[in-house]
């Protein structure tokens, strides 16, 4: 998602933390998606990393209804607010109903007031809702329906109703969650979505924004157990409509979508595309295409022009992902800002397994000449993270300047929310799984949720940003990536270790339980067998905690004030010094003569002026 901003009712108080909290208005998520074909069990997998430093990171299960529960009339359409709570509303999973609420009683009160969620519309219900997990957004309905986000720069924006002149009603997350409830296949759900953004309007997230055109393209990466695909959609120039389109993966192929589109040429009356009618008549209307262009390019005359910061920061990770899977295929690393050398999709060199892509949403570009855990940048002790830099008041560098920099982005980064694997099965005990890692996906666990199965673990549907919660996944997640990454070069082996071990029990610990589930099936016992992966569920969720609070722990007692303790388990104590690496020591000035005590530090210009200026320098 783009940057993320609070109500405009949200109490004073609250809204300066929140204000605290925002992230560089920057779009940032990754998805990548594999079809049928290129997987070592022959399912369909799309992957998500929310990657939002304020996002709300609580999961919920959104039950199903039929025509016989006698469903509402309508659907509530609401405007798009990613911040805790994300939604404060009782006809949709449990985790969003008022009576989950935490906080002090002055925020419970604020929350759960009736105006916190803004209801912008509705349009009529259907006759049936598909049951789904969702978070931020859609995630995977009970037919193995599964997305994954990505939002794109494009050529216009729009404004959701009620901000101001707006005239769309839906955003990526609630066009996602009304695809999940209404499609059984991908295609449908695609339709579905491509219909509602067309005849009721698409409007980006990041609708603060000076520029609307930053988010007002989205990408939506769909599966089935049978299909995968890449659906693009655009604010059109009314702010009232949309266009968009869909382009099928090949049978065995992989792609990844990085905060730019990737469809190209798109054809009419072809079983590999789907497309809005208008797709055509509005560029031609904006004079961006005419017949006589040929084949209209989706990227080239709806993707906006990225400048020479925004190019890499997306090319960068399809370039890393391409070079992983399939080290052959020779691509530059310096694209073109719209990155046309890049194919749509490719065939990787061996087929990938549901581990494989848990490791692609935890690239961080290791051993590449853009290594995140290497260089000046990492400190001396190899820390990924790389904060966005982002002015502040008083700050010694304008925004202006910051804007023509860039760190490599990475993956797996700091501020994601959590990070989606979701795998779509057609003979399996469950017809999907969404394996759910809550923070960083690089220093965190992934589990399974089922989508047939009911609530969604209580570690991963309770906390908020506001306090720590020891019943929640994310916090655990949060701790190990802080500590573990102020000491990452010592550290990562013993996080990398655990990682693995709590993962490889857990694949062997599914293939027990699902053994199990599907006896019952074959006997009649359907019911009973999901409720056997229900409680999978919930038990790996609970392990999950465990293992990485005790993980915490250690690292505190290994790692501290420059020393490493060897052996925890030794009878004598043997600690050694965690050393600095001469690169670092070179730059950081270690080797200059110390100057005389005397002459004080250089200020920073910024500091001049304001010495000059006479106000006080802080």
């Amino acid at each position: 998602p783009p940057a993320m901003r609070a109500p405009a009712h949200l109490p004073v108080l609250l809204l300066a933390a929140a204000v605290l909290l925002l992230p560089a208005p920057r779009p940032a998520c990754t998805t990548i998606i594999a079809a049928p074909g290129a997987t070592i069990d022959g399912s369909a997998l799309v992957t998500h990393n929310v990657d939002c430093l304020n996002c709300d990171f609580r999961l919920g299960k959104t039950p199903a209804f039929s025509a016989k529960e006698r469903p509402p009339k309508t659907r509530n359409v609401y405007l798009y607010s990613p911040i805790y709570p994300r939604k404060v509303v009782e006809d949709r999973a449990k985790t969003w109903r008022k009576s989950e609420l935490e906080g002090t009683e002055e925020q419970k009160e604020a929350w759960g007031a009736g105006n916190w969620s803004v209801k912008t519309g509705e349009v009529p219900e259907v006759g049936r809702r598909y049951g789904l997990i969702e978070a931020d957004y859609g995630i995977m309905n009970e037919k193995g329906v599964a997305m994954g986000e990505s939002t794109c720069y494009t050529r216009f924006g729009s404004l959701p109703r009620g901000v101001r002149d707006g005239k769309a009603l839906f955003s990526i997350a609630e066009l996602s969650m009304i695809g999940l409830e209404r499609g059984g296949t991908a295609r449908e759900a695609i339709q579905v979505m491509g219909d509602a953004a067309v005849k009721h309007g698409f409007y980006g997230e990041d609708y603060d924004d000076a520029d609307l055109a930053m988010s007002g393209g989205e990408t939506l990466a769909v599966i089935d157990p049978t299909e995968a695909w890449i659906f693009h959609v655009a604010c059109d120039h009314t702010g009232a409509s949309a266009v968009w389109a869909a382009q099928r993966l090949p049978h065995g192929h992989v792609t990844i979508v990085a905060n730019q589109f990737i469809i190209r040429e798109v054809h009419k009356n072809h079983p590999d595309f789907m497309h809005s009618e208008n797709l055509w008549s509005v560029a031609e209307l904006n004079h961006l295409w005419t017949p006589s262009d040929g084949p209209l390019d989706f990227v080239k005359v709806y993707a906006g022009e990225p400048d020479a910061v925004l190019g890499p920061y997306s090319s960068l990770r399809r370039w890393a992902v391409f070079r992983r899977l399939l080290p052959s295929l020779e691509l530059p690393v310096h694209a073109t800002p719209r990155s046309l050398e890049y194919p749509f999709s490719i065939e990787p060199a061996a087929k990938v397994s549901v581990r494989d892509f848990f490791e692609l949403m935890r690239l961080q570009h290791e051993n590449s000449p853009f290594d995140l855990t290497t260089g000046v940048a990492s400190g001396p002790h190899g820390n990924p993270d790389r904060y966005d830099p982002f002015y502040y008041p008083g700050g010694e560098t304008p925004d202006s300047v910051l804007k023509t920099g860039a760190f490599p982005r990475g993956i797996s980064i700091h501020r994601t929310a959590y990070g989606s694997v979701s795998q779509a099965r057609g003979d399996a005990p469950s017809v999907g799984i969404v394996w759910l890692a809550q923070h960083s996906p690089r220093t965190a666990l992934y589990v399974p949720l089922f989508a047939e199965a009911g609530e969604v673990p209580e570690a991963l549907r309770v906390g908020s940003h506001f306090k720590f919660e020891p019943r929640s996944f994310y916090w655990y997640s949060c701790m190990v990536s802080n500590w573990g990454k102020k000491f990452y070069r010592f550290a990562v082996g013993d996080i990398l270790e655990t990682q693995a071990a709590f993962e490889d029990q857990q694949q062997a610990d599914l293939a027990t339980a699902e053994k199990k589930a599907t006896k019952l099936i074959k006997s009649g016992k359907r019911a009973a067998a999901i409720d056997v992966l229900q409680r999978f569920s919930e038990t790996q969720a609970a392990k999950a905690v465990s293992t990485w609070s005790d993980l915490f722990y250690r690292l505190v007692a290994r790692f501290h004030d420059g020393n490493i303790v060897v052996d925890t388990a030794a009878v004598k104590l043997d600690v050694r010094r965690m050393s600095y690496p001469q690169y670092w020591l070179n730059a950081s000035g270690f080797f200059n003569p110390i100057k005389s005590a005397a002459a004080p530090p250089a200020e920073a210009p910024a500091a001049q002026e304001q010495r000059a200026a006479g106000g006080v320098v802080q």
